[in-house]
């Protein structure tokens, strides 16, 4: 056996306390069986019969003979089944298998032998309602050995439908990026500082411990309601030495399990460690998730109980021993519940659910040795029974083992015995928030500021001036294009009158006029909005005022391009070197007669 779950409700259902509760149909169809060999060997004909179980509700198909078509079993048997619509019903569909059995049935008799088992998960159904799939099953009996030239059996399966009248989950708590499903799962990792008793002796095998240990974890859901995972079958186990599992069935021989050796110097019990395809889990729906989130946050503790047992038939142990044993713990995993964390761990001493009192120890107390006594002799009568059992008839009695008298302080305290639980989710409980969108813009980024014209800096003089120097170099430009950059030899009245005609006339005629107005315009334009803040003719004062602006704008302008031209013409003193470029400028300006 495996780590296996089972669940149980501490409350009435809510159908009784809240009004009605919405219910979920779970119709389970056995279609077909494949290629299964039955006892009398390959290619015989027999009836067989598949079997499994939905919530402790029997599935079983009639026993069927072999179809037409050859090593196929036809059932078609359908089964529906009506379940409260709660987490505990998700927990026992989804998180644990459904484990189907397929026997060979006798015609006469209607005797059933087992041939084959198998396992199905179904968490496909977590994201749809409806799954078909083949499923592989593993023969009891070990199959024939294969004949020399023929083609290997093939393997046996068989076809399961499963198909619910609702969905078990919303769709948006399967989102993996703020869904709100979880998956919690469990494992052990030992049982340490064992009791005295329990030890086995240096040379002893860990097989002549009698016993086998089981642990139940009980996982809030809300509601009231509990989950109970069940760990089975762990076993002593020495440091380098392995152990052995019981097997479930006298006739199958034990098989070692997957327990890990024990660490250290120290015996302890282990427990086989649960298979990869079903691990020991609780499937958390989004409230039963945020219910265990605000638990463990609280300070709440997940209750174990811890039970030992015998695991031969050959023994029978006393009730007084069982309840001796019986214990409970606590685990705190407020791990759980960090930032982004995904795993907790938890070692939590034993202890025992059913202490003796002081009145209980020292009425045994005289009777210890007498106790001891009498279970040593019928150990030794049982043993003589068991020898002449063997050598007679019928099977040998069982052993019963001597009852353990009370103790105080307890074994478990003396020893200090505790249990190492582990426990791991597969998204964080409480995750980190997702980084904020980038901000928005806002209108006063997404439109330009806009400045008042009154607050604009006073480029507009400026412009003016540059158009002005930008003006003097064409026109020095054009005239150097007709006359020349040498000195002029001629200049009287008459021939300085003929070159300013013939400049103005090659002005006009390349454009370069009308060039040199337009941008003078513009700089003026500008002049008359920064300087006198006017926009347009409506703001023209009539008459006699708008002579007077028209005035005003020319003193202004002319003062502007005789300050300029001025320090083209006439700069300041400049050192010797740009003296000669001064007297070309003011040579130039005097031939054309200015």
């Amino acid at each position: 056996r495996r780590a296996v779950t089972r669940a149980r409700a501490a409350a009435p259902p809510r159908a009784m306390s809240e009004g009605a509760m919405s219910q979920v149909t779970v119709k389970v169809t056995i279609v077909e069986l494949r290629h299964l060999v039955g006892l009398a060997g390959p290619g015989a004909a027999f009836s067989a019969c598949a079997a499994t179980h939905v919530r402790g509700d029997a599935v079983e198909t009639p026993a069927m003979p072999l179809s037409l078509e050859p090593g196929v079993h036809k059932f078609e048997h359908t089964q529906s089944f009506t379940f409260d619509h709660t987490p505990l019903l998700i927990n026992e569909l989804i998180a644990q298998p459904l484990a189907l059995r397929v026997s060979q049935v006798e015609a006469k008799s209607g005797d059933m032998t087992l041939l084959a088992t198998g396992e199905l998960l179904l968490d496909e159904l977590l994201r749809g309602t409806r799954m078909e799939t083949l499923v592989p099953l593993v023969a009891v009996l070990a199959p024939p050995a294969p004949v020399e030239g023929e083609e290997p059996a093939l393997s046996p399966m068989l076809l399961v439908v499963i198909e619910l009248s609702a969905p078990l989950v919303d769709a948006d708590e399967l989102d993996p990026d703020d869904g709100g499903l979880r998956v919690l799962e469990l494992r052990l990792d030992g049982l340490r500082s064992l009791p005295a008793r329990w030890l086995v002796e240096a040379g002893q095998p860990t097989d002549a411990h009698p016993y086998a240990y089981k642990v139940s974890a009980a996982v809030p859901l809300g509601d009231g309601a509990e989950y109970m995972v069940t760990f089975y079958d762990g076993l002593l186990a020495r440091p380098g030495g392995d152990a052995t599992a019981p097997a479930a069935d006298e006739s199958i021989p034990a098989k070692p399990t997957e327990h890990a050796e024990a660490e250290g110097g120290e015996q302890r019990v282990l427990w086989p460690a649960p298979p990869a395809v079903s691990p020991a889990r609780c499937i958390l729906p989004a409230a039963s998730a945020e219910f265990l989130k605000q638990a463990l946050d609280g300070g709440a503790l997940l209750r174990l109980h811890f039970e030992r047992s015998v695991r031969s038939a050959g023994f029978v142990e006393p009730e007084a021993n069982r309840s001796k044993y019986l214990a409970v713990a606590h685990a705190q995993l407020g791990a759980l519940v960090a930032l982004d964390s995904l795993s907790a761990s938890a070692e939590c001493a034993l202890v025992p659910e059913f202490p003796p009192s002081e009145e209980e120890v020292a009425a045994v107390a005289d009777s210890v040795g007498k106790d001891e006594k009498k279970g040593k002799d019928k150990a030794a009568a049982d043993k003589g029974a068991a020898k002449g059992g063997a050598k007679g008839k019928g099977a040998p009695a069982p052993t019963e083992l001597p009852t353990e008298p009370p103790e105080l302080p307890h074994p478990y305290e003396v020893a200090g015995t505790t249990l190492l639980l582990l426990a791991s989710t597969d998204r964080p409980l409480f995750a980190r928030p997702p980084p904020p969108p980038p901000p928005v813009p806002s209108v006063a980024q997404l439109v330009p500021k806009r400045v008042l014209p009154s607050l604009q800096p006073k480029v507009a003089n400026k412009e003016f001036e540059t158009q002005v120097r930008a003006a003097v170099t064409s026109l020095l430009d054009e005239f150097s294009k007709s006359f020349g950059k040498a000195p002029l030899a001629d200049s009287s009245p008459q021939a300085r009158e003929t070159r300013r005609r013939t400049l103005l006339y090659e002005l006009n005629n390349s454009g370069g006029y009308f060039s040199l107005k337009e941008r003078l315009k513009k700089a003026v334009v500008r002049i008359v909005r920064e300087s006198f803040h006017r926009t347009d003719e409506s703001q023209l004062p009539a008459g006699a005022e708008t002579d007077r602006f028209y005035a005003e704008l020319y003193v202004h302008l002319v003062k502007l391009a005789h300050s300029t031209l001025h320090e083209i013409f006439y700069p300041q003193p400049l050192p010797a070197g740009d003296v000669a470029a001064a007297a070309g400028r003011a040579g130039v300006g005097a031939a054309m007669g200015g």
